[in-house]
């Protein structure tokens, strides 16, 4: 947590390259990726995004979403009919993500996110997840 929420500043704080995307994402999620706030990116510490096509309506879930990187990306794939959800367990992190809903939601047009504070082993304490409400 503190290594997620102090040490690293940015991509480029990383110690380590076991997590950063080499190849050159599809062209619908590179336009998707040229939708996304800078601030977002500059803190994206992500694998990669690991989502099928024809997402279009869906609800997806992200865990250790960061700074929603990958939710603003599905945020345009699912669309105004679809939702992502976020979880992560850093405060820093999700500062961001939310900071930066308005200018997705303005650049969108449609506000179809929300951000978690909590442990993965922990989604029970989420109200908005219940059984069955997710399909990714």
């Amino acid at each position: 947590e503190t290594y997620y929420g102090d040490t690293l500043k940015e991509s480029a704080d990383l110690l380590t390259n076991a997590c950063c995307t080499a190849a050159r994402p599809a062209p619908q999620i590179a336009k998707a990726i040229s939708n996304i706030h800078p601030d977002v990116i500059k803190k994206y510490y992500g694998c990669g995004f690991c989502v099928p096509d024809e997402v279009e309506g869906m609800v997806i879930l992200d865990l250790g979403c960061g700074a929603g990187r990958d939710v603003y990306i599905a945020s345009q794939l699912v669309g105004e009919k679809g939702r992502v959800i976020g979880v992560d367990m850093t405060a820093e992190q999700l500062k961001v993500a939310k900071e930066t809903q308005a200018y997705h939601a303005d650049k969108f047009g449609f506000d179809n996110v929300e951000f978690h504070e909590g442990l993965i082993e922990k989604l029970d304490d989420i109200d908005s997840l219940t059984d069955g409400s997710v399909d990714i």
